[in-house]
């Protein structure tokens, strides 16, 4: 009677042959040299295979980086959180900073409204230049700034000077050369709701409006939050 193969792969790791008409499935280790052929049944197999793939997705898994979200800035460090707001029914743009120290407590809020209605990235540039101006005012020197803004983000880090918000980010990074240290990461919009609402809250009132340690009562609940992941 003739023999009929059949292999059945499984990535880098088990595979499978059934041997003869009917005959029972048999699995080996692909990276054995002389693997050790042995008879299981289908259900047994069935199992190693969920196992195997389990195993595998598993380590993936833990190999992504965590979505640790907003956290409080390390010692005789500040976190600046800032945002930019615009809207297309004419109302003048404004932006939202709130600086926290290394205990997540709020040094100082400022809710800015702006001389002018600009496009959303120019906003969130103006919103950077704003926190980074407030710390040099307050005498803090090592500094996190963390924008929702992936493209101000990316033109500071790599120092790039080019289209409408160039010059803004040059004069962000002059300031920033009288910094001892910075880091200038990108932050989800869920992570930077104070600075957010900071922002909301002056284009809303079409006020400019400061806070300096005495939080703002309508943000409580939200700077709580902050500092309950420190």
């Amino acid at each position: 009677m003739t023999k009929v193969k059949m292999k059945i792969g499984f990535e880098n790791g088990f595979y499978m042959k059934r041997e003869g008409k009917g005959g029972g499935l048999a699995m080996l280790w692909r990276r054995e040299v002389n693997p050790e052929i042995k008879s299981y049944s289908r259900r047994h197999i069935d199992t190693v295979r969920s196992d195997y793939k389990g195993a595998i997705t598993t380590k993936f898994l833990k190999q992504q980086p965590l979505d640790v979200g907003w956290a409080a800035p390390p010692p005789d460090t500040h976190n600046i959180n800032v945002d930019g707001a615009t809207s297309e029914g004419g109302k003048l743009s404004s932006v939202g900073v709130v600086i926290h120290d290394c205990r997540g407590m709020m040094v100082v809020a400022r809710s800015k409204l702006l001389d002018a209605l600009y496009d959303v990235e120019t906003a969130e540039a103006l919103a950077l230049e704003s926190g980074i101006l407030l710390a040099s005012k307050l005498m803090i020197h090592q500094v996190i700034i963390e924008s929702e803004s992936l493209a101000v983000v990316q033109a500071v880090n790599s120092r790039s000077f080019h289209g409408t918000i160039g010059p803004i980010i040059q004069g962000a990074l002059s300031l920033l050369n009288q910094f001892g240290s910075w880091k200038a990461p990108h932050l989800k919009r869920d992570y930077n709701k104070v600075a957010h609402e900071l922002a909301q809250y002056a284009k809303k009132s079409a006020t400019t409006q400061a806070w300096i340690e005495a939080e703002p009562s309508m943000f409580h609940s939200l700077l709580a939050l902050d500092r309950s992941k420190c």
